[in-house]
């Protein structure tokens, strides 16, 4: 058995991944990472060092000697591969396709589920000590529902999309093989809503949750909004947890396994932060954007606009879901780490946030004015004064297809 530990990892170009791989790194250990289409390894050592510079500890990183890239390809790494196999102490499987449109669900299941269970046969097979299979799922596996999801498994959850579906679906499947004697043990890690490092407001992921909000708050200012009305719950809780809070007690359970701390075949554990209002993330969004917004239905066109740029995730920023991490608390102890967050973790993640949205625009559209021109606003106000609820509408639709062409 090396003396180093190795950690075979997905996923390390996502923002997740490459954040916990560099945790790991600065640790010492060595990574074994499954990538697709990057036969060098220029873009997982450009994501990895990426989230590196999001810390200050100043650890230096031998790539040469704590990095292998190979391809996401379980049966050539079987094939081709079978002494770094053998050497593998612990898996992260951290990829997965991130999709909510039921039009892909036979891809995600494939994705999410099919090379899931792939990848956890081929390592129960191949590395005889690896201890423990991380599965990184998400807490809405517990469904739609409002309510407190604790930390088992949910045998009927309202899914609805196939992200959810094919995480839930992944679970139970791991969980039956552990449950019908499969010699390696799982651990389902639950993140809920992942933001960006609070230490810099870096976040490249993809727009849920509060960003989803700050978007649609952005985009309808670039089209000349001075006021808005949005459709939102101030009061309802979304429990966010920032991704260096996250990497803590991800490292955390994985010392536990390297110390051998005796622990259940099959482990479901919630890391899911700090439960935020949507007053308090709303407040310091409309400081960063300098606009004036106000609750309730949409009433003009660029309200109708922005409610459609949050409109699959009004479900969950306007529900009362809420997650239990008592479990995860237990296990560590005084190992775990909590989530803080105020006005100036919000400022900071949102300044951030802010300038990334700007800079995409300009790549994307880089001789479109970003100014909204006379003819345009008038044009707006016109259909505001004379149009029906619906007609505003409808020119929303097509608005928000405009700028997604």
């Amino acid at each position: 058995m090396s003396s180093t530990k190795i950690i075979l990892m997905t996923g390390v170009t996502g923002f997740l991944g490459s954040y916990l791989a560099a945790g790991f790194m600065r640790q010492g250990f060595k990574i074994i990472a499954l990538t697709r289409n990057d036969p060098h390894g220029d873009r997982t050592i450009e994501a990895i060092n990426t989230a590196l510079h999001q810390d200050e500890s100043g650890r230096a990183i031998n790539f040469t000697n704590q990095l292998v890239v190979l391809p996401y390809d379980f049966a050539e790494v079987a094939l081709h591969h079978r002494g770094l196999l053998e050497g593998v102490h612990e898996v992260w499987h951290c990829a997965a396709e991130m999709s909510f449109s039921p039009r892909k669900l036979e891809s995600s299941f494939h994705s999410n589920v099919g090379m899931t269970n792939y990848l956890y046969n081929i390592v129960s097979e191949f590395s005889p000590d690896c201890k423990r299979f991380f599965y990184v799922s998400t807490a809405y596996t517990g469904g739609a529902e409002s309510g407190l999801k604790k930390e088992v498994l949910h045998t009927h959850p309202q899914l609805i999309n196939p992200y959810q579906v094919t995480k839930w679906s992944t679970e139970m499947s791991l969980a039956t093989q552990v449950m019908q004697g499969a010699r390696l043990p799982v651990t389902l890690f639950r993140p809920a809503v992942v933001i960006g490092d609070t230490r810099t407001g870096y976040y490249p992921g993809s727009p849920f949750g509060v960003y989803m909000y700050f978007q649609a708050l952005k985009s309808a200012k670039a089209l000349g909004a001075e006021h808005l009305t949005i459709d939102l719950n101030l009061d309802s809780p979304l429990q966010m947890v920032p991704i260096e809070v996250l990497i803590a007690n991800a490292m955390a359970l994985s010392a536990r396994v390297s110390a051998g701390t005796p622990a259940d075949a099959l482990e479901i554990f919630h890391v899911t932060g700090q439960a935020v209002s949507n007053s308090l993330s709303l407040k310091v969004a409309k400081q960063v954007m300098n606009l004036r917004v106000d609750i309730g239905p949409p009433e003009t066109t660029l309200d109708y606009f922005a409610d459609k740029i949050c409109g699959w995730v009004k479900r969950f920023g306007n529900g009362h879901i809420t997650f239990d991490d008592s479990k995860l608390r237990k296990v560590l102890g005084d190992a775990y780490v909590p989530t803080s967050m105020g006005e100036a973790e919000f400022k900071t993640l949102f300044t951030w946030y802010d300038q990334h949205l700007t800079e995409l625009q300009q790549k994307k559209s880089p001789n479109k004015p970003q100014k909204v021109s006379l003819k345009q606003a008038f044009g707006l106000r016109l259909l505001d004064r004379f149009a029906t609820h619906k007609r505003k509408e409808m020119m929303a639709t097509r608005m928000l297809k405009i700028q997604n062409a």
